[in-house]
């Protein structure tokens, strides 16, 4: 796994992501999620080696696609957390790739 590879997999869900930013630094790189009710980042983390940018990001995604299924408003259904489940997986993968 490469973090090149990670940004790869990743590209389009972070072009639709307006609130998840990985930022390639001197240092390597970090992702951070923006929070747009405090205006501030909720979450900001230094990603060391691509494996943990690669979690980092399916935790994110897998976020993301519950917020798109139940707009906060009600509880993922089973059926609907094992798809969250499969895809996340179907990520992981595809970085390993």
């Amino acid at each position: 796994m490469t973090f090149e590879r990670v940004m790869e997999v990743f590209t389009d869900y972070l072009h639709k992501d307006g609130d998840v930013d990985v930022i390639q630094t001197k240092r390597g790189y970090s992702l951070m999620v923006w929070d747009g009710a405090a205006g501030n980042w909720s979450r900001a983390e230094f990603c060391e080696t691509p494996e943990i940018l690669c979690g980092l990001l399916c935790d994110v995604y897998a976020d993301y696609l519950e917020l798109e299924i139940t707009r906060a408003q009600r509880e993922l259904t089973r059926t609907e957390q094992a798809g969250i489940n499969a895809e996340r997986r179907k990520m992981e993968e595809r970085c390993l790739e």
